[in-house]
Formats: C-alpha cells, sequence, structure tokens
C-alpha cells in the first residue's frame, strides 16, 4: 500500500473522433466527439488516467490550461493528498475573461487521473474510498437526437439491451405537439422500469406535458422506503418527495431515482 505518490509528469492526449451523421438537439448540433486522456505519471510507477471533457470546440484550450498552469503546479505534489492537489490546480479556473468551462474542466481532467491514481496505490475501488455505499448506479445515456436513422423504438431497445437505466431524450427542435408525440413514442418504447427525462437543451417553447404525465403515473423509485424499493406507485418518493404524477415541467422528471433493478 503505497503512502506517497510524487506527481513526476502529467500527459494530455486531444482525442476528436467524427460522428457518421449529424447530432442535433434543440438549438446545437454536433459532428463530431471529443475528450482529453489526462495521465498522471508518478514516481512510484503509479499511472492515474482519465477521460474528461466533451466540448470539442475548446478541448484544445483545456489541453493547454492543463499542460502550461495546472502542470507546473502540481509538479513534485503528493497525488495521496489530493484536496492540496486541488487547491493547487484552482487558480486555472481565476481568469474571469476566458470562458469559464476551460479551467474547470481543466481542473476536473487532472483530479479524476489523480483519484485513478490514488486507487491503484491504495488497491482499492473508488466506490470504496469515496464511503462505500454502493458499489453499483444506474446511468442513463442521451438519445432522441433529431434527423438519425435510427428509429425511436430501436434506439430505446438499444439502450435497454446495454443494460442502461434510462434515457435523456430531446425536445424542444420541433413544434410542441411534434415532441410531444415523439415523447409519447418513446414512453411507449420504454415501458416501466425505464426512466426516461425530457432534455430540452434551453428550447423556449413549451411543451405540452400530456405525454410526460401519462408516463409519470408508472414511474419506479428505488430509493424510497416506502413504499418498498423498486415498486411502482404514484405515491411520493419518500426520499426526495416528488409524487410522479405532479411532474409540472420537463425539467422536473431530472429529479427522478435510478431506475429499479440498478
Amino acid at each position: 500500500m503505497a503512502g506517497h505518490l510524487t506527481i513526476r509528469a502529467i500527459e494530455t492526449i486531444v482525442i476528436r473522433v467524427p460522428l457518421r451523421q449529424v447530432y442535433r438537439g434543440s438549438f446545437y448540433h454536433m459532428t463530431h466527439r471529443a475528450t482529453i486522456l489526462t495521465r498522471i505519471h508518478t514516481d512510484e510507477g503509479i499511472v492515474g488516467e482519465a477521460f474528461v471533457g466533451d466540448e470539442d470546440h475548446i478541448n484544445d484550450q483545456i489541453e493547454r490550461v492543463i499542460r502550461e498552469e495546472i502542470t507546473p503546479r502540481l509538479a513534485g505534489a503528493d497525488a495521496m493528498a489530493t484536496e492540496l492537489c486541488w487547491q493547487l490546480a484552482r487558480p486555472a479556473t481565476f481568469d474571469i475573461l476566458r470562458d469559464r468551462r476551460i479551467g474547470l474542466v481543466a481542473c476536473a481532467a487532472v483530479d479524476t487521473a489523480i483519484w485513478d491514481a490514488v486507487g491503484k496505490a491504495l488497491g482499492q475501488p473508488l466506490w470504496r474510498l469515496w464511503g462505500g455505499y454502493r458499489n453499483r448506479i444506474g446511468v442513463i445515456w442521451t438519445g432522441g437526437y433529431y434527423g438519425t436513422d435510427l428509429s425511436i423504438a430501436a434506439e430505446i431497445a438499444a439502450a435497454r439491451e446495454a443494460g442502461v437505466a434510462g434515457m435523456k431524450f430531446k425536445v424542444g427542435g420541433r413544434t410542441p405537439e411534434e415532441d410531444a408525440a415523439r415523447f409519447a413514442e418513446a414512453r411507449k418504447a420504454a415501458g416501466a422500469g425505464f426512466v426516461l427525462i425530457a432534455d430540452a437543451n434551453r428550447a423556449t417553447r413549451p411543451m405540452r406535458l400530456s405525454a410526460l404525465r401519462d408516463w409519470s403515473k408508472t414511474t419506479t423509485c428505488t430509493i424510497s422506503k416506502s413504499p418498498a424499493a423498486g415498486t411502482t406507485t404514484s405515491a411520493p418518493c419518500a426520499t426526495c418527495g416528488i409524487a410522479p404524477a405532479r411532474v409540472s415541467a420537463p425539467g422536473r422528471a431530472n429529479f427522478r431515482p435510478a431506475a429499479a433493478g440498478t
């Protein structure tokens, strides 16, 4: 078990991959997926790795901040002192005249790689180092993009097959009636035990909520203590206090617990 991890170098690799088609939300489109691979090299031979950042158009600036501003501050620091490393990197966020995401994502990339190094050095998974409350958690992915060659039913079927807990589904790029119909189709395909979230991406037009209300009546709650976890209910969640039948705006769906079985 390592007691000290001396940071010797920080390696960054910007990755940008073209998508086979353009993916569109309400007010944006994506032609590439991008990330930054960050590696923390230590004198003890432990290498922490992390993939962080999907901003694409500013990833080169994020990488430059890691390389030119954060790396000199962390050279020789003890990676086991995670809070100290965070504080040493923090000045990268102080420039108020540049896009705030640049410094924040740069810090996050380094911090995540540091934690990976700590976990490897101690031979422990991070869920245990962070409190050991659970070793599995449901995750969702984003779907319902406009103009793709995949049907809504096929997209949700693929998500279910992959074992994800739900989908953040794009709305706001069509008329309220069209988006309500698309969401109703998604709800029908999703069925019980699959979380469906309306993702409007700053769309200003209101969406009709009949589809959301119908779906919300059969939402499952896995962290509720009353009724029993994993049951289907229209009663308020005992933990978050949200009544599934009282969804008042698309964004409220974001507060739903993970799907059953995750």
